[in-house]
């Protein structure tokens, strides 16, 4: 790992894809979105793109959190989310 070089890249979320594709970015790099101010980190498995998360996601109903917990990629274990039930947000 000492030999691997990775960079810190600075730009818009939107164009994190295309440069990757063109060669600018690859597996390990991270980028700052300047226009959503959020981290990205690029899988060097499979130079997917991967978003740091910062903060507590919120849902109206138990089903949509449900939803979210079984099937989106970005859900983990012990993760905290918050649910709407009778206009009161509980964790």
């Amino acid at each position: 790992m000492a030999n691997k070089k990775y960079k810190l890249g600075w730009g818009e979320e939107s164009k994190i894809s295309s440069a990757i594709q063109n060669g600018l970015l690859d597996g390990g790099d991270l980028v700052v979105t300047k226009d959503t101010k959020r981290l990205a980190f690029i899988d060097p498995k499979d130079q997917s793109v991967l978003f740091v998360k910062n903060k507590m996601l919120s849902f109206d109903t138990i089903e949509d959190a449900q939803s979210y917990a079984s099937s989106d990629k970005s859900a983990y274990a012990g993760e905290l989310i918050s649910v709407l039930v009778s206009g009161k947000q509980k964790t």
